[in-house]
């Protein structure tokens, strides 16, 4: 039986009709039989409940209690059929009756858990009668029959004999959704006691680990986890992983969301969590995993306006982290764990900071332990903190912290559990500005980074128009600030370090000015960047001689131009040397079969101390779109320039056909593998007419004839011997590099590959039996702009590590 889920769904998420009717869809959307769902009283229920507890004045508790009634009263007549919501109406009407009774007698601790768990009782009874009617099996479930928990202000649950008690109840209800009450359990002695307030998303949790469950979801009425609270911070913006370590954190520190012992009983298990919110199901949601999530630094900052401080003052005589250790663990065999504690050594003095719900309790505690020492209560404090794994280690964020706090009324800095936060404990103050200005010290970006772009062409316009759309993934990912600062064709250049405006390539064409390519350096070298960026886009082989220049003026390069790479070896070895000098990154996977990650499986094999002995392959997408099309029948001159219209060639077609582009290539995977060869070197056959490649390519195609024949000829040769035209590459360790097209069988691997589409297989000392086999499209506008795109952001990656 596969393992369950769980799934909490709190008061907002059960206001009225309209929401118990959202949350029936949920259940039914995201459970099956053997899942459990925990609620909460509805809307504001709990909190009549507690007013009428607290009332003196009978008339007053008889008007809630008809409030009350007439509330579930509605809830029931406009959510089921008359037959069906009976049992509920008699059920409540006694409910009530009962209620105004207790209210005649003095209340006993039992009888006020009792009387507050009514709210839960009337959710999980009329969702479960919902779902039922609306076809799904369900039955509601008191969670007093399952948890057994201990007492005091925040009773914790016996893992051991509540998981006997549900075991039997999960077997009998194997294809039943249980729809469970929260927040009530009973101790030892059987008698009824609450978890404290927000005890039902503790209940959840702990359900799950009772159950082993796969998942517990928390669904609330807020789109997860928020790096700030966004009524305080704008730019607030939901947290899509935390680790467990780090929720727990941000819930025992006083999260709007996560309350402090939700994820409690989850750390040390492999069971995830999740918020989501009721009213935008597949909006923005936290997940919550165990182990490390996302990189090292804080990620959210929370606070607490009111908070309390308990002192312990000693005499010389006492050894204050002796008495540290007895009081701590006081606290933690009552169950109140503080949200921050403080050592002073030379003050003789403890401070235990506490929420001001527990803060009275704590207090009560130490006071009836003789000989800890003066204590004081002060209830005129608030509590900030930046929670994050490792936030301890960021010096960004962890000098960010003290530096914004220099002024104000601190009274105690400390570190959370295992470096998981930071925590100030402070005099009253006010919290806004404070909350604000620490949220943009974690939420900025690490680096700006700018962007200009060479090659205005077609590639650099597909570019433009996938960067329009990923900037902001781009940015995110990485925490950069992301600056497109210019587009330069081949003689005007549009620069401007402000940034450009969405639409380019428009702004490109209207405003752009001659340039010269010397002051062009200088003005990219007065960059306002962390980090910039040259997109090489063009075709151009005496750009590839700027390289140098570029670098020396602290540019990165990506390019999808193959020359420089595929340079003579004199050509290449300055560049590589000026890149090198100048610690600059040169990215140019892009010049090979669009997205097919050659050169990054090349590297990663080498890197990890393989040694790749040979290559071979379809590295054309041209032509593998060109020989899926050709029949040998039909003017294959034609099919070329359909590819070209399509965008699928070189600018100049015959690049392709002579086979120079895939000279190129081989040339740039030679040089991954350390191999010093020379383009000459590089053996290749080319089916262009004598003369065309002199000629210009209007006047080639005027004698198109001869390419139809020549291709006609080679494709009837093939097919007398039962093969098929292929346009084959490879390369070896030894300095064996050809390219041509030539005649394979039908049943080679790469015989049948779908047009455009391109294949390398790379063999090795650890791939010696077999080879590893790439093989995707690999030609078109899009894939070549979407080449850059993934150059650009392993280049992010790389400058996040500096």
């Amino acid at each position: 039986m596969a393992a369950p889920q769980v799934h909490k769904f709190g008061g907002s998420s059960l206001a009225d009709p309209h929401c118990f009717e959202k949350v029936c869809e949920l259940v039914q959307a995201n459970t099956h039989g053997g899942d459990m769902v925990v609620v909460s009283a509805a809307g504001k229920t709990t909190n009549t409940l507690l007013a009428c507890m607290e009332s003196q004045d009978a008339n007053e508790q008889h008007s809630l209690l008809q409030t009350l009634l007439q509330f579930q009263h509605n809830l029931i007549e406009q959510l089921l059929p008359a037959q069906a919501g009976q049992p509920l109406q008699q059920a409540l009407a006694m409910d009530v009756a009962n209620l105004q009774l207790w209210l005649t007698q003095p209340l006993t601790h039992e009888r006020q858990a009792e009387f507050v768990i009514h709210g839960e009782i009337w959710s999980a009874r009329l969702l479960a009668a919902l779902l039922s009617n609306r076809g799904s099996k369900a039955q509601w479930l008191d969670a007093r029959t399952i948890f057994v928990a201990g007492d005091g202000p925040q009773p914790a649950i016996s893992v051991d004999q509540s998981r006997l008690k549900l075991a039997p109840i999960q077997q009998q209800h194997a294809d039943v959704r249980l729809i469970v009450t929260g927040f009530i359990a009973r101790n030892q002695q059987g008698q009824s006691v609450t978890l404290g307030r927000n005890g039902s998303d503790y209940s959840a949790s702990m359900l799950a680990v009772l159950a082993n469950a796969k998942s517990v979801t928390i669904w609330t009425d807020v789109a997860g986890v928020y790096s700030a609270d966004p009524r305080k911070v704008s730019g607030a913006h939901t947290l899509p992983l935390l680790s467990l370590q780090e929720a727990d954190e941000l819930a025992r520190l006083g999260s709007p969301v996560l309350h402090a012992r939700t994820l409690q009983p989850l750390l040390g298990t492999h069971i995830r969590a999740a918020v989501r919110s009721t009213f935008a199901a597949h909006g923005n949601a936290t997940q919550m995993i165990s182990g490390q999530a996302g990189d090292k630094g804080a990620k959210t900052v929370t606070y607490l306006d009111r908070v309390s401080v308990i002192s312990i003052t000693s005499d010389k005589s006492h050894s204050m982290s002796e008495l540290h250790q007895t009081v701590s663990a006081l606290f933690n065999k009552h169950q109140l764990m503080p949200l921050a504690a403080h050592v002073s050594d030379d003050q003789f003095c403890l401070r235990y900071c506490f929420t001001e719900e527990i803060a009275s309790a704590a207090f009560e505690l130490l006071a009836d332990v003789s000989q800890v020492g003066h204590l004081t209560l002060n209830d005129q404090h608030c509590l900030l903190a930046l929670v994050g794994a490792g936030v301890r280690d960021n010096a960004r964020h962890y000098h960010s912290f003290y530096r914004r706090l220099d002024h104000a009324p601190v009274e105690f800095i400390e570190t959370g559990p295992d470096g998981v936060s930071l925590v100030a404990v402070m005099r009253q103050t006010e919290l806004d500005d404070l909350v604000a200005q620490l949220h943009q010290a974690i939420a900025s970006p690490d680096k700006r980074m700018g962007i200009v772009l060479f090659g205005a062409g077609k590639v650099g316009q597909a570019w433009l128009n996938l960067y329009a759309n990923e900037q902001t993934h781009l940015a995110n990912h990485h925490n950069l600030d992301v600056v497109l600062a210019g587009v330069v064709g081949e003689s005007r250049a549009l620069i401007d370090f402000a940034g450009l405006p969405e639409q380019a390539f428009d702004s490109y064409q209207q405003s752009a000015a001659d340039y010269d390519m010397t002051e062009l350096s200088q003005l990219l070298a007065s960059h306002p960047y962390d980090e910039l960026v040259v997109i090489d886009a063009t075709d151009s082989e005496a750009f590839g001689l700027q390289y140098p220049r570029l670098f020396e003026s602290g540019c990165h390069v990506v390019s999808a131009n193959k020359k420089p790479a595929a340079a003579s070896l004199s050509v290449y070895r300055e560049i590589t040397q000026h890149q090198q000098e100048r610690a600059r990154h040169w990215l140019f996977g892009a010049t090979i079969s669009a997205c097919l990650p050659i050169t990054e499986s090349i590297d990663a094999l080498h890197n990890a101390g393989d040694q790749v002995d040979h290559v071979e392959g379809i590295f054309s997408g041209t032509w593998s779109w060109l020989l899926a099309h050709y029949d040998g029948k039909g003017s294959f001159t034609d099919l070329v320039q359909q590819a070209m219209a399509l965008g699928l060639t070189e600018p100049d077609p015959r690049l392709d056909l002579s086979g120079e582009d895939v000279v190129h290539k081989l040339l740039i995977l030679a040089r991954r593998l350390d191999l010093d060869v020379e383009p000459e070197q590089v053996q290749r056959q080319s089916v262009l007419p004598a003369g065309w490649e002199a000629m210009s390519l209007d006047a080639c195609w005027d004698e198109a004839e001869l390419l139809d024949q020549h291709m006609a000829e080679l494709y009837q040769q093939a097919a007398a011997k039962q093969h098929v035209l292929s346009y084959q590459a490879s390369l070896d360790r030894n300095g064996t590099i050809c390219a041509g097209l030539t005649s394979i069988p039908r049943d080679h691997a790469f015989a049948n590959l779908p047009a455009a589409v391109t294949a390398a297989a790379i063999s090795s000392k650890w791939y010696a039996e077999a080879p590893m086999v790439l093989q995707a499209p690999g030609a078109g506008l899009q894939l070549a702009a979407g080449a850059i795109q993934m150059d650009l952001f392993r280049l992010c990656r790389l400058l996040r590590q500096v």
